[in-house]
């Protein structure tokens, strides 16, 4: 992976932004930090329960880093990568299932607004995880997939 990543990774995200703004959007809508914590801290608690500190340190390093790295590390980089894309997806659905309990829960005599809130929730959960999967757990794994064909 090169430094051309972050740049990348910056237009890609100014292209959603922009899509939004066309789609006559407010980019306040999809700002929810309760449901973007909802979506990291437990894809980030899980990956610390699967592999070590060290073990995600080097992964990171052995993605973006032009050193040396063993066949062994690579892998190991390969399945860590993979695991926190599952890790994000899962939380996203997680999410989205929270959203759709709030949803059905308050059908009843409630006002529209609750049931939007709770329909939000059950997407901006989604949009978060397809999100950082796209710019963080994709790539890094693609270019450690890379990195370990060319040793083969």
């Amino acid at each position: 992976m090169n430094r051309f990543y972050f740049v990348a990774a910056a237009l890609a995200l100014c292209v959603l932004v922009i899509g939004m703004v066309f789609a006559a959007a407010r980019i306040d809508y999809f700002l929810d930090y309760p449901s973007l914590i909802m979506v990291v801290v437990p894809a980030a608690v899980l990956c610390l329960a699967a592999f070590p500190p060290r073990v995600i340190g080097r992964s990171f390093t052995v993605a973006f880093g032009r050193q040396a790295a063993s066949e062994p590390e690579l892998r190991q980089a390969a399945v860590f990568f993979r695991t926190l894309e599952r890790f994000i997806l899962l939380s996203g659905v997680i999410g989205a299932l929270i959203g759709i309990v709030t949803i059905l829960s308050q059908q009843q005599d409630v006002p529209m607004k609750k049931i939007g809130q709770g329909f939000a929730l059950l997407l901006i959960t989604v949009f978060y995880s397809l999100v950082l999967t796209l710019v963080l757990a994709v790539p890094f794994r693609a270019a450690v997939e890379r990195r370990l064909a060319e040793k083969t």
